[in-house]
């Protein structure tokens, strides 16, 4: 059997996001810090469960997607699905940059408002709505309800 080149690159990369994860997450039930909030499975079990959920995705990957098929034909992107992409990519950065300044409330807002003008979606007043409906009920859940500490922002706190 041989297999493409860049299947194969994926699954590594899958499979070694996966173990690091995994070993993060031993490492953190193991090296146990007294200043942080701990629950009854701790947050490296969440990580564990997430790398071998990974490594999961990298085994079916290679076993369903790697096979060279003579027939098979190459799939093209076109230069509007890399600008797209592009635009996705950097829309994240600025969200990780952003969620520290503004907080989680207003980023998670301004990131949705984005995404949704890079996916196409024009309207700002439906791109407004639709981050609202997404971004409030998000912030009510897990900060109001679940008292999760997440960014509060050096600018509202």
């Amino acid at each position: 059997m041989r297999y493409r080149k860049t299947h194969l690159l994926e699954t590594v990369l899958l499979l070694l996001m996966g173990g690091i994860s995994a070993l993060e997450g031993v490492r953190l039930i193991i090296r146990k810090d007294p200043q942080t909030a701990h629950d009854v499975l701790g947050p490296g079990g969440y990580i564990i469960l997430v790398g071998l959920g990974l490594i999961g995705v990298g085994m079916s990957h290679f076993l369903v997607n790697g096979r060279k098929e003579g027939n098979k034909k190459e799939t093209v992107v076109n230069k509007e699905m890399r600008k797209q992409l592009l635009g996705i990519i950097l829309t994240l950065f600025l969200y990780i940059f952003f969620i520290d300044i503004l907080g989680y409330l207003c980023a998670s807002i301004l990131f949705f408002c984005m995404i949704l003008w890079v996916l196409g979606f024009r309207s700002l007043r439906f791109n407004l709505i639709l981050s609202f409906s997404i971004s409030i009920p998000l912030y009510i859940i897990f900060v109001r309800w679940l008292n999760m500490a997440l960014p509060g922002g050096l600018l509202f706190s």
